[in-house]
């Protein structure tokens, strides 16, 4: 886990030597000795958690946290983990978007908006990770993130963004090397509309159910 450009990302940005971690089965602990704090990557390079110093059990804590659902409508049937997760599907080069590795021909105004809010939750929350490293909020992220829900609910009405987010959940049915070999090569990236690229996820969604 730790031979990974993602884990070498992480060090930098939170300013942690590679020698000062640890593994614990899918989890990573980085330990910032200036500031005496401990942050919790979890199998994906998700940062998860960050206080004084991290045990076994703040793993499972922190493991169970990050998979709850208490966000505010519409985001009510999205996890933490979900929104990190989620953001990393999307990529934005100009006035391109790629999805899933496939770059969208041509994006409806209202999928637009939606995504590039996730994308901003997403930011939100390293965020308050980062607050939490440098000890400068008290504030749960449920709470800060349920402000900025509640602030877009108010310019953003229609029952058609639940449907959306509701689709949009499903590209995570993909599994995530096979979006990595699509951006292998950035001059080779297919097209394809967003309603394939969201079918395509629903059918890998109906082999998953019928394996199991």
């Amino acid at each position: 886990m730790t031979n990974n450009f993602n884990f070498i990302f992480k060090c930098k940005e939170y300013g942690v030597d590679q020698k000062d971690t640890t593994t614990h089965e899918e989890h990573i602990i980085l330990s910032n000795k200036e500031k005496g704090k401990d942050i919790l990557l979890d199998r994906d390079y998700n940062v998860i958690g960050v206080q004084d110093k991290i045990t076994e059990s703040d793993i499972l804590y922190y493991s169970k946290l990050m998979r709850l659902k208490l966000l505010p409508y519409p985001f009510d049937n999205y996890s933490l983990l979900d929104i990190m997760n989620l953001s990393k599907r999307f990529i934005i080069c100009g006035n391109d978007m790629i999805i899933n590795g496939i770059k969208v021909s041509s994006l409806d105004n209202d999928y637009d908006k939606i995504i590039r809010f996730i994308l901003y939750l997403n930011r939100t929350i390293q965020d308050v990770f980062h607050k939490e490293l440098d000890n400068k909020t008290s504030v749960s992220i449920f709470e800060y993130l349920k402000i900025h829900i509640n602030s877009f609910n108010s310019t953003h009405k229609g029952n058609d963004i639940k449907d959306i987010l509701e689709k949009l959940l499903t590209l995570l049915n993909m599994d995530n090397s096979e979006i990595l070999d699509r951006l292998e090569s950035e001059y080779d990236i297919p097209y394809d509309t967003l309603s394939n690229i969201l079918e395509e996820c629903s059918q890998s969604k109906l082999k998953l159910s019928s394996t199991n």
